[in-house]
């Protein structure tokens, strides 16, 4: 059973793009690709820079560009949320929250 909608989904999806400026006032992010939850100040996320000059976050753990920050307002915490992102960007892939201390 769904608990985010499918737009709230790309919403957030839209969050994991040309995100370097969100990534950077965030205290906490999450790689939706591999579920892991780290401090981006302790663990840098790799950036790539896009056509435009703009940067996107690349997980520091699984090299995905599937990084979002709590800066984005999205419930990056919530486990369901999580695992949703993973089986709707992912063709069903299981993502389980992973808190790297």
């Amino acid at each position: 059973m769904s608990i985010y909608s499918q737009k709230f989904l790309e919403e957030a999806h839209s969050h994991t793009f040309k995100n370097e400026k969100e990534i950077s006032e965030s205290s906490l992010v999450v790689c939706l690709y591999c579920g892991r939850l780290y401090d981006p100040g302790k663990y840098e996320p790799d950036m790539e820079e896009e056509r435009d000059g703009q940067r996107t976050a690349f997980c520091h753990f699984c090299p995905v560009d599937a990084v979002i920050g709590d800066a984005s307002g999205f419930p990056i915490t919530d486990k369901a949320f999580v695992k949703q992102c993973g089986a709707y960007w992912f063709a069903g892939k299981e993502v389980q929250l992973n808190i790297v201390e």
